[in-house]
């Protein structure tokens, strides 16, 4: 029996006696031929693309809990070339959390049905069967000719739907990030983070800038506070210690309370 010819079908040519690994190396979709019979075989690991703009989406920000981000992030691993897929409950889970036993059809029940409400997901039937399409798919994960056909049927007005979505996305991920930018801005300036600088001479992180700016608001009382935390040797990168002093006021040193109890004798 000869050894099967391949093909590859992004430029047809003849790639002779090739192993099927090296084929698979040199075009990811190949036509397997062995006499008058082909077989078409395709990527066997498909891949999926985060951005990093993942992180400036008010879509993404505002869903309602962490494992709706995790199903929102993890669902192009479920979804065909197109972007679609069955929209089951336990077909979903068994794609993108197979390990997970503590995830449930309803935890995936609500996550999807947040983003079909938010507009990221299409619900549609065909057939009686129902599908579903994530609208931002071609934006986020560019061409995929490579992979396999998809077997669920396409939504219909799926080019309007598309292009019209990520033209929103686009403008409110740069309205986000100028947005993100201000108010970093407007934090590193605030007067209660330049005592923090002045008297610690080192920058808060953001998170803890954030928390400066939120709660302080006695910026004279906030820098006796840093202050005496500095003054006493303790950790200077400690903001929530130095915070809560402010809130309930600098407790009294060993020095302090005998010296108050002399006085009161």
């Amino acid at each position: 029996m000869s050894r099967p010819t391949l093909v590859a079908i992004d430029d047809h040519k003849k790639i002779g006696n090739e192993s099927p690994s090296r084929a698979t190396m040199l075009a990811n979709s190949v036509v397997v031929c062995d006499g008058d019979f082909c077989m078409e075989e395709y990527e066997d690991m498909p891949w999926r693309k985060v951005w990093d703009r993942a992180a400036f989406s008010r879509d993404i920000n505002a869903m309602p809990d962490d494992f709706t981000r995790l199903f929102w992030i993890m669902l192009p691993i479920a979804l065909s070339r197109d972007g679609t897929t069955l929209a089951d409950f336990s077909y979903l889970k068994g794609k993108l959390f197979p390990l997970r036993r503590d995830v449930t059809d309803i935890m995936i029940s609500d996550a999807l049905e947040w983003c079909v409400n938010r507009g990221m997901v299409l619900r549609y039937e065909v057939d009686g069967e129902s599908h579903i399409y994530q609208v931002s798919f071609r934006e986020d994960q560019g061409p995929r000719g490579r992979e396999a056909p998809s077997p669920f049927p396409s939504p219909p007005d799926i080019k309007s739907s598309t292009d019209s979505r990520v033209e929103e996305n686009r403008i409110e991920v740069e309205q986000n990030r100028k947005r993100i930018y201000v108010e970093e801005s407007d934090i590193n300036t605030h007067p209660a983070v330049l005592v923090f600088k002045e008297v610690i001479r080192e920058d808060p992180i953001p998170v803890q800038a954030e928390e400066i700016v939120k709660w302080v608001k006695d910026v004279d009382m906030w820098r006796v506070c840093v202050k005496e935390w500095a003054l006493r040797g303790y950790r200077l990168n400690d903001v929530r210690g130095m915070l809560e002093w402010y809130r309930d006021g600098i407790p009294s040193t060993k020095r302090e309370l005998i010296d108050e109890q002399e006085w009161i004798r």
